[in-house]
């Protein structure tokens, strides 16, 4: 049961928490007044920033500095779980950052959820969050890989849009370095120098994350999800994807619904 929007000019509770449950998100670009933790419980959630893309399992966590902008996508259901921290609680993360929720954070965050916006905290609530924002501050210092950066020039930032855009065509290094105006030389070395992967890297960990998220989806198969993610055969999918996730895509696949029901390779 998806919970309503929170006016956060309007709220009581200096830090508080909300859950919601959503069958897709495409949410706006915005900020908030408030740092935020987001996580999602169960599904995956794709954060979208200036800086890049990330992709968050129901085990990751994003750290979001008040009045950073930002976006989110999710293609399938989704249940969130957000902590809105006060600026002025201390040992919170130095900047943005994305890190693994550990079993500990995942109980903290679930017991937060009984404080919402509209009522004051009492002296639990204020060191529930309290906890919430220095442990954040531990966790953050071990980030994440599951990152697509965007570039920081006009000409990688543009190469990656088209990177991201089609990930199942086959498109070349010859074909980006002429759409963006530069040398297929030049590509290559500004694509490793502003996101430190060359360009077939920066094709697969788009490819792969953009599996882990379809294979969030209710039936969602391994054998539909490789080729629609540009992979030509099972073997190049799963041995790509244990790489850059850690597990197979059927393992992947179970833990982020939830179950081990339907395993398949």
């Amino acid at each position: 049961m998806a919970r309503a929007h929170v006016d956060e000019a309007r709220a009581v509770a200096e830090s508080f928490a909300i859950a919601e449950d959503h069958p897709q998100i495409r949410a706006r670009p915005h900020a908030h007044v408030r740092h935020q933790l987001l996580y999602a419980s169960r599904g995956v959630l794709t954060l979208l920033t200036d800086a890049g893309s990330w992709l968050l399992p129901s085990e990751r966590c994003a750290f979001l500095p008040a009045g950073m902008v930002h976006r989110v996508r999710a293609d399938a259901e989704v249940s969130l779980r957000t902590i809105y921290l006060s600026p002025k609680l201390e040992g919170v993360p130095r900047s943005f950052s994305v890190f693994v929720l550990p079993p500990l954070g995942r109980e903290l965050v679930a017991f937060a959820m009984q404080y919402e916006a509209g009522a004051p905290l009492d002296g639990c609530g204020r060191d529930t969050f309290s906890l919430l924002a220095r442990l954040a501050g531990t966790w953050a210092s071990t980030p994440c890989p599951f990152e697509l950066p965007a570039g920081e020039s006009p000409e990688v930032r543009r190469a990656t849009q088209i990177l991201r855009a089609d990930i199942a065509s086959e498109v070349s290094a010859s074909d980006v370095a002429r759409a963006v105006g530069v040398s297929v030389r030049t590509l290559h070395r500004r694509l490793v120098g502003e996101t430190g992967l060359s360009f077939r890297d920066y094709l697969v960990r788009a490819r792969v994350l953009a599996a882990m998220a379809a294979l969030a989806e209710p039936r969602a198969r391994v054998t539909d999800v490789a080729p629609r993610v540009g992979f030509e055969s099972l073997g190049a999918f799963a041995r790509a994807f244990r790489k850059i996730a850690g597990e197979s895509p059927s393992e992947y696949r179970a833990r982020v619904r939830g179950s081990r029901q339907g395993l398949e390779e």
